[in-house]
């Protein structure tokens, strides 16, 4: 029984916080210290959804005059189903002393249930005036600044014989934005939809735009913007909802999807009191409508006098090598990073010009894209895992990468500056590498414990086979062919190699050698070819990820099994 009540408790009491959380009052000011002749904006807050009613008037005393309020303002707005409701109460005042002074406390009705807001300080200077104070009447959260009270009444008041469908025409429309109407293909566009309104509305998008011939990349968050905006000298609540980043496939011309926003309207009616309006009075008229944006289009334009795909944008490419020295058969890998801004989904792994002599392996891509920015800003990376078996200076040719600059309108060609690798003989890396990974020694000893007991098992099997073989007769004829084979087919000797792979001490020589065992035999066709490319796979992971996937003993076997 008390396992269940602890439970109900916990239940309630999460119950109760989300009450709490669902109708919050509190108060904002547009500043916590301002100079003793600035004005102070006080916003009393009541969100989260419900009959607001009985507005209690705060008392200020004798520390504030009241240069206006209160003044009214409600929010409400539904972008993809998270709706958020404001009602506040707004006054402007004046201090009459500097010093640390309160702005009171004051009650409300939410659904006929009485809330208290917290009171709060704020620090008035002796200066006249403080820099960086918003000037008040422009806080968020007030819709109009506080000489346009008049204004806002006579909009929210719907008068006998006015016309309705006008009234809401005239304060109520959402339009969409395009950055462009003619770009380039794979040009990014940015395209905004916005909803304006100077009414008591709550709005909710009924229809998302939907886009053709394009890919799309989402910039809209969670956080709806909201602002005021000034549009033939009105003030008007602005909502972003909804904002994308288009990429044009293929000329031609692409359609911007509309979007419907459902609107409902609240108008005051049968009284001009203006305490009907700023103390709660609620009662009114409700109208509804819904709004749609106007069909839009954007012309898309060839690239100039090219066929073939291209990364268009504002681009720089540049490389590095992960290690500027290294050991004969020694992994490495050359970096190269494309960075700037534009569309990051048409750009391709620039083609590399390899130095003779050299063994490369598939690339592997990261990105670091900020999507949120227009267009598009970051770096794209390929690290392009290597391995040389010449020493000695090698020169690596600069990697070119061309893009069209839509800005620009034409193509430009960028080059990397050029990377030089020394490349020591293969038992001089060994030695330094044993040195530089341990300085006394100790992890060499202990490496040849782990690897003498294989060296020695293997070589066991290896006498043991070699003396249980008996020499057959071969005639002078099969030599001839048997040679002539070899010299043609350039055949390896696999066992000779196996028994090399066995005595190879350092980890990363091991795996190197063994992935080019592999290679050469896939190149011959000689073996197993599944199983060689999953040796030679099991090769690259251990060479280049820090995550083992395979024993020396697994590969040599496997290569044992590929070409038995």
């Amino acid at each position: 029984m008390s396992f269940n009540l602890k439970y109900i408790l916990v239940f309630a009491l999460l119950v109760f916080v989300n009450q709490l959380h669902a109708q919050e009052f509190t108060i904002s000011v547009n500043a916590r210290e301002i100079g003793r002749k600035d004005n102070l904006q006080v916003n009393y807050d009541i969100s989260g959804e419900g009959k607001v009613s009985d507005f209690q008037l705060p008392f200020f005393g004798k520390d504030w005059k009241i240069v206006s309020g209160p003044q009214n303002g409600f929010q409400s707005i539904n972008i993809n189903g998270q709706k958020s409701t404001i009602t506040s109460y707004i006054y402007i005042l004046a201090p009459t002393k500097p010093g640390k002074l309160m702005i009171p406390a004051t009650t409300v009705e939410v659904n006929g249930k009485k809330i208290k807001c917290r009171e709060v300080t704020v620090n008035v200077s002796k200066a006249d005036h403080l820099d960086n104070v918003v000037p008040a009447g422009t806080q968020q959260g007030s819709l109009y600044m506080a000489d346009d009270r008049k204004e806002e009444a006579e909009e929210v008041i719907l008068k006998p014989g006015e016309d309705v469908n006008r009234k809401i025409s005239d304060n109520l429309f959402i339009k969409v934005f395009p950055s462009k109407r003619k770009c380039y293909v794979g040009e990014p566009v940015l395209v905004t939809y916005k909803l304006y309104t100077r009414l008591r509305s709550q709005s909710r998008v009924v229809k998302q735009p939907s886009f053709t011939g394009c890919t799309v990349a989402e910039m809209t968050t969670d956080q709806s913007y909201k602002g005021t905006e000034t549009i033939n000298g009105k003030k008007y609540n602005a909502y972003l909802f909804r904002q994308v980043q288009l990429f044009p496939l293929q000329p031609g011309r692409i359609t911007v999807g509309q979007a419907s926003v459902d609107n409902t309207i609240t108008f005051l009616s049968g009284s001009n009191d203006f305490k009907d309006l700023y103390y709660g009075v609620q009662t009114g008229q409700e109208h509804n409508i819904t709004l749609s944006t106007e069909p839009l289009f954007i012309e898309v334009l060839p690239l100039p006098g090219k066929e073939q795909q291209i990364a268009v944008g504002d681009f720089t490419v540049s490389t590095k090598l992960k290690k500027d020295t290294i050991a004969a058969n020694e992994p490495n890998a050359l970096i190269v990073t494309i960075e700037g801004k534009g569309n990051f989904k048409s750009i391709d792994e620039p083609e590399i010009t390899w130095p003779d002599k050299f063994y490369h392996f598939d690339a592997i891509e990261t990105d670091t894209i900020d999507r949120l920015s227009f267009p598009s800003t970051g770096k794209k990376v390929y690290e392009i895992p290597f391995e040389v078996s010449n020493t000695g200076k090698v020169n690596f040719p600069v990697v070119a990468f061309s893009y069209f600059d839509p800005a620009k309108g034409k193509y430009i060609s960028t080059k990397s500056d050029p990377l030089q690798l020394m490349v020591t003989p293969a038992i001089q890396a060994s030695l330094q590498q044993s040195v530089s990974n341990n300085g006394n020694g100790l992890f060499d000893i202990k490496y040849l414990l782990y690897i003498l007991p294989v060296v020695f098992f293997f070589g066991t099997i290896f006498i043991l086979r070699q003396s249980k073989k008996k020499p057959a007769p071969v005639s002078a004829t099969t030599n001839v062919v048997i040679a002539e084979r070899v010299a043609d087919n350039n055949e390896i000797d696999v066992q000779s190699k196996l028994d090399e792979l066995v005595l190879v001490q350092d980890d990363a020589a091991f795996y190197s050698r063994a992935g080019s065992l592999a290679r050469e035999l896939l190149k011959q066709g000689t073996g197993n070819s599944e199983l060689l490319v999953k040796i030679l796979q099991d090769c690259n992971t251990v060479l280049y990820t820090p995550i083992p996937s395979t024993s020396k003993k697994e590969v040599i076997e496997k290569l044992r099994q590929a070409v038995s």
